[in-house]
């Protein structure tokens, strides 16, 4: 269980920040705060903030985007912190078993696509001595978006069977893949089919494991020349 950031805390920071303010708006940002915290309860702390429904009409200003991005970089530097800390005190009574902990982090990173925890993470082994070559040039591809440079380094990391139990990366890791294949792999009319039975296996493959939370990982950007209904069309299926 990873060990998540302590948002009450982070909760009055934010709200003492904005009352100190130049120009505060109080009710504002009690309404907006009020808002955030009744959303990060009991949510996959990776993608906590990946589906805040606030008001836009009410939100959409410059106090209000200002206090959600200090208080989301505080919480994602408080969590990958902790993150650090239970693998490196880990690794000081186990290092076999912090190993393997930080394979499923870094697996996380990825899946969640965030790269920021990933580079920390391959650091974090430099400093053990034991650097991981083919981690820091998977995380350099998601980085810089070469997903199909990715795509083999993330196969394998689907077919690993430490992660086989872990039913909500195993779906993120089949939709990043599926993604891969139908918006980023080169299309043309002859290898169309092929590409697109590729990412049904795939998309298959995360609803079967959990398909819940697949519906809620989705967020696909159609590319041009790619029907934007196909990925629906299969979950409806």
């Amino acid at each position: 269980m990873i060990n998540t950031p302590n948002l009450p805390i982070l909760l009055a920071e934010a709200y003492k920040k904005a009352a100190l303010a130049s120009a505060p708006n109080m009710h504002l940002a009690a309404d907006l705060l009020e808002n955030i915290r009744k959303n990060l309860i009991g949510t996959n702390p990776y993608i906590i903030w990946d589906f805040i429904a606030l008001d836009q009409s009410k939100f959409e200003n410059e106090t209000s985007i200002e206090i959600i991005q200090n208080l989301k970089g505080q919480y994602f530097n408080a969590f990958y912190e902790n993150i650090l800390t239970e693998i490196e005190n880990l690794f000081l009574e186990n290092k076999e078993k912090a190993l393997i902990k930080w394979q499923l982090r870094f697996a996380e990173a990825i899946a969640y696509i965030k790269p920021e925890l990933a580079s920390m993470l391959c650091i974090q082994k430099e400093k053990w001595g034991m650097p991981d070559a083919k981690a820091e040039q998977l995380y350099n591809y998601v980085k810089k978006d070469y997903w199909i440079e990715a795509y083999p380094f993330i196969l394998e990391m689907a077919a690993d069977p430490n992660f086989s139990n872990n039913n909500e990366l195993m779906a993120s890791i089949e939709v990043i893949l599926a993604e891969i294949v139908l918006f980023i792999f080169p299309i043309n009319s002859s290898g169309k089919n092929l590409y697109q039975n590729k990412a049904i296996k795939h998309i298959n493959n995360a609803e079967s494991i959990c398909f819940g939370d697949v519906q809620h990982i989705l967020n696909f950007k159609v590319k041009p020349g790619v029907e934007p209904q196909t990925f629906r069309i299969v979950l409806q299926d």
